[in-house]
């Protein structure tokens, strides 16, 4: 997977693909809300979110991203603690979001209600930590 996107130019979504196989890894491993946090807080998982968000979004062309890879590039990020990065995702997303990643952090993967309270609460927490507000709009329809 690391080959794949360190072989990718800027703007291509493969620099998405290791925050992927990081969330896939704690699915697989069964693991719970604090070992996720674990995946994110070392300086190789924070630098892949950065990398991602240096190499695809800063380049990608708004229209062409995909809500998934966008949250999966919003989830590493907040999980990262990189929450005035994660803010510029958030602000793309808004007022979007999918029910993966964020069904990991709850106790019930799957419920899509525990997924959209887990990624308001990220997003709350990013737009206070950045700049001491919330986010201008708070609907948040899945898709």
């Amino acid at each position: 997977m690391h080959w794949a996107s360190a072989a990718a130019p800027a703007g291509s979504a493969l620099h998405v693909l290791p925050l992927y196989a990081r969330v896939e890894r704690y699915r697989r491993e069964g693991g719970n809300e604090r070992a996720l946090d674990l995946h994110w807080v070392g300086e190789d998982a924070t630098r892949s979110a950065l990398r991602a968000l240096q190499l695809w979004f800063d380049h990608a062309r708004p229209e062409s991203t995909s809500l998934l890879d966008l949250n999966h590039l919003a989830h590493a990020l907040w999980g990262a603690h990189q929450f005035h990065d994660a803010v510029r995702v958030f602000e793309a997303l808004d007022p979007f979001y999918t029910v993966v990643p964020w069904t990991y952090r709850t106790h019930a993967p799957g419920d899509a209600d525990a997924a959209a309270e887990a990624f308001v609460q990220a997003r709350a927490r990013c737009y206070h930590t950045a700049r001491g507000t919330g986010p201008s709009t708070p609907g948040l329809p899945p898709r």
